[in-house]
């Protein structure tokens, strides 16, 4: 049998079929949203599709037409490596998806959401004995590495002025104990293979790919929810957005290390109870003054109404 070839048209295109992706496409899928999606390789009925962002690669406007026209959103599930690159994607796009003529004398539609996916990465405490928490309104940490200057570049594209883009910036991604993020699947060789290696490890955060995947679907749903902005104050505002997503909670690797190396030979429990006596901690997990850098995502929940459902750890 024919596979079924791609739509001309979706509501919601997801570039990039990985782990994430797949679990975008699944949920949408399941609320009846019209959801295109891409691989390399045009696998599992997706677009094929490629976007070299090596030095020096030119522009290839015949892969952007083969994608479908998005009427609600693009999500883009891959680093985009630096303000050029971010740039020529959506420039690529919107010049090989003009809008439909217009019979009315009413103004073209507006282009899709662009939606981004980034990482917590981007956000350190700057004085963390001090305060060790950040949200989305914190100074980013190097606006320069190429990761965040693309991102920053995709906030503010002027093509995108009338419905800008959205960074959602991920914890870190796990999903069951059968899964390869899982940490119970890396902790021992990766987190704490000595005790030297867990004395330095202190917070992390994560989130499941459920819930990244209900996130993305609330932004495609409400791009522009009302939110507070850095004073406090409730407000719309259409601008572009850089929400940091965490399953509301600080993890501590010690209490974690302790909690999932359960092997008869796992020495990590021990070195944890050294650990702790040695440093005065009485009780896990350490505190985030601690931790010295915890991430504060309630404005996301809060102005989508969600609270994150999945805390497999």
């Amino acid at each position: 049998m024919a596979a079924t070839p791609p739509p001309a048209t979706c509501s919601l295109l997801v570039v990039g079929l990985g782990w994430t992706g797949a679990r975008v496409r699944r949920l949408a899928a399941a609320r009846g949203v019209a959801v295109a999606a891409t691989t390399t390789s045009g696998r599992d009925g997706t677009v094929p599709f490629s976007f070299d962002q090596r030095p020096g690669a030119p522009p290839d406007p015949a892969a952007f037409r083969r994608l479908p026209a998005a009427n609600s959103a693009v999500l883009v599930t891959f680093p985009l490596q630096g303000k050029d690159m971010a740039t020529r994607f959506v420039d690529l796009y919107l010049e090989t998806h003009p809008p439909l003529p217009q019979i009315s004398p009413s103004p073209p539609p507006p282009p899709p959401h662009f939606i981004l996916l980034g990482s917590t990465s981007a956000y350190n405490p700057q004085h963390p004995a001090d305060d060790p928490w950040c949200d989305r309104h914190s100074p980013l940490a190097d606006p320069a590495q190429p990761r965040v200057a693309a991102e920053e570049a995709l906030l503010t594209h002027p093509a995108l002025a009338r419905h800008p883009a959205t960074v959602l910036s991920l914890a870190g991604l796990y999903a069951g104990r059968d899964d390869s993020r899982h940490p119970a699947r890396f902790v021992r060789n990766r987190v704490a293979p000595t005790r030297e290696a867990l004395r330095d490890r202190t917070s992390v955060h994560f989130i499941h790919g459920e819930d990244v995947a209900r996130a993305v679907l609330a932004v495609v749903d409400r791009p522009f929810p009302p939110a507070t902005d850095g004073d406090g104050d409730e407000k719309v505002v259409r601008k572009g957005a850089r929400w940091i997503v965490t399953d509301l909670r600080v993890y501590d690797w010690w209490d974690l290390a302790a909690r999932l190396c359960t092997g008869p030979d796992d020495p990590q429990p021990h070195w944890v109870r050294d650990l702790a006596r040695d440093f005065g901690v009485r009780a896990l997990p350490r505190p985030a003054s601690q931790l010295r850098r915890a991430l504060d995502s309630r404005d996301f929940w809060d102005a989508h109404g969600l609270e994150p459902l999945y805390f497999d750890i």
